[in-house]
C-alpha cells in the first residue's frame, strides 16, 4: 500500500543545470551534454543496457575532458548510478552515488543544493534495498539542506518527506512516519491545493501507517481519500487509481469485509480490460 514515488515532483537523476555558466560550450561539453540528454532519454523510457552505455561513455569523457572532482563528473557518476539502480545492481550505484557526494562536498560545500541531491538520491537507493536505517540518515541529511536554502515547508522538501516517511514507517516508528507524511499534505495543499496526485499519494501512505497501527477506520478513509483525489485528477481508469482500488479491495479482503471488496474487484477487473483493449 505504501508507494511513494514522488517522481512527479523531482526526478532522482541529477541533470545538468545551473552548475555551469553560460559560455559558448567546448567539443567535450558538447559531446558531454548530448550523452547526458541521451542517458536520460533511454532512461526515460525503461532502456537501461543502452541508458548504462550512455552513462558510462558520458563518465569516461567527463573524466578525461574535465577531472575527476568537476561537477560534471560527479553529474556523470550520479546518472550512471540511477542506471545501475535500476537494473538491481545495487552496489555499483552505491560506490558510484557516494563519489558523486564526496566530489560535491569538496568541491560546493557540506549544504550546496547538489549535495541534498546526492544524499536524497542515496537515501532512495538504500530505500529501494530497504535499507531503512541506511536510508535515514541520508534523506534528514537533504531535507536539513533544503529547508536551510529554500526555508521550510518548500514545495522541494516534499520528495524527501514522503521517501523519510518510507524509511521511518520500515523501522516501525508509525507515529513519527505519520508526522512526516502529514507535514508533506500540508506543504501539498499550501502549494498545489487539497486535491494533488501527490497527495493521493501522501493518503495511501497514512492509510498504511493507521493500518499497521491498528487504526482500521482511518486506514479506510484515508484509502477512500487517495481513490476519490486520484480519480479527480488522473481519471478513474489511470493506473494510480487503479492500484489504489486495489489496495482498498486487498484491505477489506483482509479485514474480513469480502461484501465491500467485491464491487472493488469488478472495478478493477473492468479497468484491467479496458487498458489491455486500449492500443
Amino acid at each position: 500500500m505504501n508507494r511513494i514515488g514522488f517522481v512527479s515532483i523531482i526526478v532522482a537523476v541529477t541533470w545538468p543545470g545551473l552548475l555551469f555558466a553560460e559560455e559558448a560550450p567546448t567539443p567535450a561539453e558538447t559531446s558531454w551534454q548530448a550523452l547526458t540528454e541521451n542517458v536520460r532519454r533511454l532512461y526515460d523510457a525503461g532502456e537501461y543496457v543502452e541508458a548504462a552505455k550512455a552513462a558510462e561513455e558520458a563518465v569516461d569523457v567527463s573524466r578525461t575532458a574535465f577531472g575527476e572532482e568537476h561537477t560534471r563528473t560527479s553529474t556523470a557518476l550520479n546518472n550512471l548510478a540511477e542506471v545501475c539502480g535500476a537494473q538491481g545492481r545495487f552496489k555499483e550505484a552505491e560506490s558510484l552515488h557516494l563519489r558523486a557526494l564526496m566530489i560535491n562536498e569538496k568541491l560546493l560545500g557540506e549544504f550546496h543544493p547538489a549535495v541534498a541531491t546526492d544524499a536524497f538520491n542515496l537515501g532512495a537507493l538504500y530505500l529501494q534495498e530497504k535499507k531503512y536505517a541506511l536510508a535515514e540518515p541520508m534523506l534528514r541529511r537533504a531535507l536539513v539542506t533544503l529547508q536551510i536554502h529554500d526555508g521550510p515547508r518548500d514545495v522541494s522538501e516534499v520528495p524527501v518527506l514522503g521517501l523519510l516517511g518510507d524509511a521511518v514507517a520500515g523501522q516501525h516508528r508509525e507515529k513519527d512516519a505519520e508526522q512526516l507524511y502529514r507535514q508533506a499534505l500540508a506543504i501539498v495543499a499550501d502549494v498545489e491545493g487539497e486535491e494533488h496526485p501527490v497527495a493521493a499519494e501522501l493518503f495511501s501512505s497514512l492509510a498504511a501507517v493507521a493500518e499497521a497501527q491498528g487504526h482500521i477506520d482511518d486506514a479506510e478513509l484515508h484509502l477512500r481519500q487517495a481513490i476519490t483525489i486520484a480519480t479527480r485528477t488522473l481519471g478513474p481508469d489511470h493506473e494510480m487509481t487503479e492500484a489504489f482500488v486495489h489496495d482498498l479491495a486487498t484491505f477489506y479482503e483482509a479485514h474480513g469485509m469480502p461484501a465491500r471488496a467485491e464491487p472493488l474487484r469488478e472495478r478493477e477487473a473492468l479497468l484491467r480490460e479496458a487498458r489491455e483493449r486500449s492500443p
